[in-house]
This record gives structure tokens, sequence and C-alpha cells, in this order.
């Protein structure tokens, strides 16, 4: 489907809001992602990585090893701000070189990414997912 008008999505939307947990889980993951808005604290980031994992099913398999990548990139390469900025650079650190493995090859969290940055900042970050 190609998107030309966002009035086009109304269907869309009224037919997720239908299901009342949809409602529940956004309003959970807002409010967690909104009480903790930095990257840097471990506890902070692994709090949001297992409640967008829990409730959107992201089969991150090792949450502590994603939540530590996100606190890498949050001092190396200052992903608090990259995120603030809206640029996909943001999405690109986040999905790979997290050191997630599946038979010996790292995992792509393309989708998990995407939904991270949304939530960080909503206006910015459109959510890739195949329920989308």
């Amino acid at each position: 489907m190609i998107v030309r008008r966002m009035s086009d999505l109304n269907p869309y939307v009224e037919e997720y809001e239908k299901d009342e947990s949809n409602i529940h889980y956004d309003n959970v993951v807002r409010r967690v992602f909104n009480e903790n808005k930095h990257n840097r604290e471990i506890e902070a980031v692994l709090l949001k990585v297992s409640v967008l994992d829990s409730l959107y099913k992201t089969n991150i398999f090792d949450l502590y090893k994603m939540a530590k990548h996100i606190v890498r990139l949050a001092k190396s390469h200052n992903l608090d701000n990259i995120i603030n900025s809206g640029t996909l650079k943001a999405v690109e650190l986040i999905r790979r070189r997290h050191g997630i493995k599946r038979k010996n090859k790292e995992l792509d969290f393309y989708s998990f990414a995407t939904k991270y940055c949304h939530w960080s900042n909503p206006e910015s970050y459109p959510i890739f997912d195949s329920n989308v």
C-alpha cells in the first residue's frame, strides 16, 4: 500500500484503536519512555528495552546485552542527541553491532530500533513492524 495522504491511514488507525489493549500498551510505553528520557543509565535503558520487548514482542533474546549496547552508544556517540535530531543514524546505530547472535550470526534488530527511536522521539520516527 502506498500512502499518499495521512487520511489514507484513518481506517487502519481506527482498527488499531478498536483493540483496547493497544491503547493501554501504548500508554505504558509512553510513560516508561517519558519517565526515562536519557540513555546513559543501564537500569533506565533496560526498563525501556524490557517493556518494548514484552509488549511488542520484538524478540531481542538478550535484553541486557541490548541495553548495554544502547548505553554504550549514548556514551560513545551521544545517542540522545542523535535521537533528538530525528536522523536515521539512531536507528542504524541501535539495530547492529549489539553482539546478539543466532547460529553464529549477529541479528539485525531494525524493527526494534525503529520502535525504540519512535518512543524516544515520536514525532520524528515511524515504526516499522510487520503488524503496521
